[in-house]
């Protein structure tokens, strides 16, 4: 970090289980995460965050994933502009 940088802090609702970096996006910074938690009545969630540098903001997308914990997150290489919900969770 650059002196006089400060970092981002980004809250979710339930508790991170997984994280990992979108690599094929080249022009974009973007990170998936994924939620866990046993008794979340709405289930758990995949959140898409990407970063625009210059201004420090966060812009964020969220996906529902009822069917249980997100154990583990990974982003794959998909062409430039498909939808990361398209992806399966585990």
């Amino acid at each position: 970090m650059v002196d006089g940088d400060s970092g981002l802090i980004y809250g979710l609702e339930f508790q991170c289980r997984s994280l990992c970096a979108v690599e094929a996006e080249t022009e974009k910074i973007q990170f998936l995460v994924g939620t866990q938690g046993l008794k979340n009545k709405v289930g758990n969630q995949v959140h898409l965050l990407e970063l625009e540098e210059e201004s420090r903001t966060l812009t964020k997308s969220v996906f529902n994933h009822p069917v249980g914990e997100v154990w583990d997150v990974a982003a794959a290489p998909a062409g430039k502009g498909e939808n990361p919900s398209d992806s399966s969770c585990f």
